[in-house]
């Protein structure tokens, strides 16, 4: 039940927090507010579809390595850092929104595994 039921119960509580943010939450900053809370939410979705079986190569640089990749994706798409090269790279590949919340998930299925 935990391998399936874990990840089914995120996303619905997921869902539910950020309609009632969505409806409920009115700050200036609402629209990175629930953009770092949707990364965040997307991160724990996929650290819970890994099975966290300890490894020999489960070291904490490899950890930074990810949360720092996560941030950095955050910063892009929260359109803080702004780099000319990297938006003309993603808009040549048709990077989107969907794609940074993929990337979100899949960053939190490698970073345990």
């Amino acid at each position: 039940m935990r391998k399936y039921g874990l990840p089914l119960l995120i996303l619905f509580v997921s869902s539910f927090l950020l309609e009632i943010i969505r409806q409920y939450v009115y700050v200036s900053f609402k629209a990175g507010f629930l953009t770092v809370i949707l990364a965040i939410l997307l991160f724990a979705f996929g650290a819970s579809l890994n099975d966290h079986r300890k490894t020999r190569g489960d070291t904490w640089l490899k950890k930074m390595i990810f949360m720092f990749i996560f941030v950095i994706f955050v910063l892009l798409q929260l359109r803080v850092v702004h780099f000319d090269f990297i938006d003309i790279a993603f808009s040549t590949i048709g990077f989107t929104d969907v794609i940074y919340q993929m990337m979100y998930i899949y960053l939190g299925y490698v970073f345990f595994s």
